[in-house]
């Protein structure tokens, strides 16, 4: 998808608001009905292997739905202010990461694929009183990274790709911040880990863990859950408090297991069109 078409696209939505965003959203579902239809239901199947034909199915269509919803919203809130955006995406409990802020300690916020991520990353500035870093690895097309990257930036986020996490650390060491990671894609490279995870062995990406313990970084997971057609709250969950020492389960078992159990409550709002195993 080219960026012209992205910004084509985001015009002629923008054009029936955030209250009748189910129109647009019918006639990208109607486009994107078999949109990598394949890998959707060999992820679903391989997830839920007690469901039958008609059960995967039924999610598969479900999944297409919330992806329609999400790409409306998504190309709606580019044009939309953070207050607006907070009225249809909120933290019930962002004390629990204030709380550090007032103790004088960064902190990380790591979450899944789930609902709507990108307004969960572009809210974040507007609940929490850290300074917002947005941990991201650079997508392959240029010219779309360099345009989402302009569009994710409007939100008093400043965007870091992973590599320049470490140096950035030890450079900005007497800054406040959180660190945000959406951490549940398939991970090339190390260092990553092998973790239990719907109901098969899964890779996941363990920098943050070892990020967390070598700077005693606490970690919250953000669990998300759609409460309307296009609005949503997360619960902050704390996974570790900066001070624990443990090995069972470790940081990445538990953020695993959050998201499983986040995933499990509404299977259709998880990212299933990626190619999640491999």
């Amino acid at each position: 998808m080219t960026v012209l078409l992205v910004k084509l696209l985001g015009f002629f939505i923008r054009l029936f608001g955030i209250n009748k965003l189910k129109y647009p959203s019918v006639i990208l579902y109607g486009l994107l009905r078999f949109y990598r239809n394949g890998i959707i239901e060999e992820n679903l199947k391989r997830s839920f292997p007690n469901k039958g034909i008609a059960e995967i199915k039924t999610l598969n269509k479900a999944y297409h739905h919330h992806l329609s919803n999400v790409i409306a919203e998504t190309l709606q809130g580019f044009s939309m202010s953070q207050v607006n955006l907070a009225k249809q995406f909120k933290i019930k409990n962002a004390d629990l990461a204030n709380e550090y802020f007032d103790n004088g300690q960064s902190i990380i916020l790591v979450l899944g694929h789930i609902g709507n991520w990108e307004w969960g990353q572009a809210i974040v500035s507007h609940y929490l009183k850290h300074n917002c870093v947005g941990v991201y690895k650079p997508l392959s097309n240029k010219s779309f990274n360099e345009y989402i990257l302009s569009k994710r930036s409007q939100y008093r986020v400043r965007l870091l790709p992973q590599k320049q996490l470490l140096k950035y650390l030890i450079s900005h060491k007497d800054e406040i911040n959180v660190y945000i990671f959406i951490a549940d894609q398939y991970p090339p490279v190390e260092p990553r880990v092998k973790v239990n995870f719907l109901n098969q062995e899964t890779y996941f990406d363990s920098s943050v863990e070892k990020i967390a313990i070598k700077y005693r970084l606490p970690v919250l997971y953000a669990d998300i859950a759609k409460v309307s057609h296009n609005g949503y709250e997360t619960e902050l969950i704390e996974i570790y408090k900066g001070i624990d020492e443990f090995k069972t389960p470790t940081i990445t078992e538990r953020f695993a297991g959050m998201l499983e159990g986040n995933i499990l409550r509404n299977p259709s709002i998880w990212l299933w069109s990626h190619r999640r195993w491999k």
